[in-house]
């Protein structure tokens, strides 16, 4: 199961979750008989690939903060 889709949260997969809820919607029968399964692999790896993006940029920032942290720690 994805997340809900919004573009502010998640712009690089934003289209792709738009072509996956348009599968869903085209039929039953699209959904039933897996027709939308490559889509519903390709938001999964995008998704999973912008959250680690996202933690990247996170730990960053924290590796920072902390040699900012003994920075001020050293001054003191």
């Amino acid at each position: 199961m994805h997340p809900p889709i919004s573009a502010h949260k998640h712009p690089d997969c934003y289209e792709i979750m738009q072509e996956l809820e348009k599968c869903h919607k085209s039929g039953f029968f699209n959904y039933f008989l897996g027709k939308c399964n490559n889509l519903k692999k390709d938001v999964v790896q995008c998704l999973s690939k912008e959250r680690l993006k996202q933690q990247r940029a996170n730990q960053k920032k924290k590796k920072e903060k902390r040699q900012n942290a003994e920075i001020s720690k050293e001054d003191q």
